[in-house]
This record gives C-alpha cells, sequence and structure tokens, in this order.
C-alpha cells in the first residue's frame, strides 16, 4: 500500500519507503521538474519488486559510498547509472534524479557535491529503514 505523500496517486512512493523530495529537494533546484521524467505508474509495484529494489539498493549504496570516498569518478558513475534506473522503476523518481546528479557531479570532479547526495542518500535509507542501512565508506 502506497504512502500518502502527496494529493497525486502517481507519486506516492510504495510502502514501505519514505518519501524522498524533502531530503533532495535542498541539494537538486527544480527536483520535482527532473523527477516526472522518470515518474512511472505504481500499478505494477508490488511486494517482490520491492524486495528486489531494496537489495539492489543495498549493494549499489555501499560500492557508491567506497567509491565517492575514493574519489572514483567512474565507479561513481557507475552506481549512479544504477541508482538512475531504479529510481522510477519502484515509484520513487527523485532517486533517480540524485543518481542523475550524482554522475554529472562526478563527470566535473564536484566531490563535495557527490558527498553531499549521499549524505542524504544514506539519510532517506535511515529513514525508510529498509534493513540495516549501508555506512559511509564500507
Amino acid at each position: 500500500m502506497p504512502t500518502d505523500t502527496t494529493d497525486n496517486p502517481a507519486s506516492r512512493p510504495p510502502w514501505p519507503l519514505a518519501p524522498a523530495e524533502p531530503l533532495f529537494a535542498p541539494l537538486i533546484p527544480g527536483l520535482q521538474h527532473l523527477a516526472d521524467a522518470y515518474r512511472v505508474s505504481l500499478d505494477e509495484v508490488d511486494d517482490e519488486i520491492l524486495q528486489l529494489f531494496l537489495a539492489q539498493l543495498h549493494q549499489v549504496v555501499p560500492a557508491l559510498s567506497q567509491a565517492v570516498v575514493a574519489r572514483d569518478e567512474p565507479m561513481i558513475r557507475q552506481a549512479a547509472h544504477s541508482l538512475q534506473g531504479m529510481g522510477g522503476t519502484i515509484g520513487v523518481p527523485e532517486l533517480s534524479v540524485v543518481g542523475m546528479e550524482l554522475s554529472a557531479a562526478a563527470c566535473r570532479a564536484d566531490f563535495p557535491r557527490c558527498q553531499a547526495l549521499l549524505q542524504a542518500l544514506l539519510h532517506w535509507l535511515r529513514q525508510t529503514n529498509p534493513g540495516p542501512a549501508p555506512q559511509e565508506g564500507t
């Protein structure tokens, strides 16, 4: 059952995901407009897809964290690309925009921006609480 986060049912993330927009909006101007490009119907999101998403997320985030700490631009971009694809699929298009922003920041070697986006992502994971949140740099 979706969490009621807005008046638009298509933009509600599936339970138990926390709303992503409040955390990422201060870091990404125009987040909602950008997220609209990734928005999909949540009619196809079921518990099995949600569990697959969470399992994949718990693989991608530690890799991203290690890459940010190491300032490894290709690895940041690879993990960011995974996030970009995952967000819209599960009904959290803001996550896709975070992936897009991470990739762009890595291309510019803007590692402080990568770190800020990673911190917001880790905070979102702690709010979502889909299991033990990956730690920074692990």
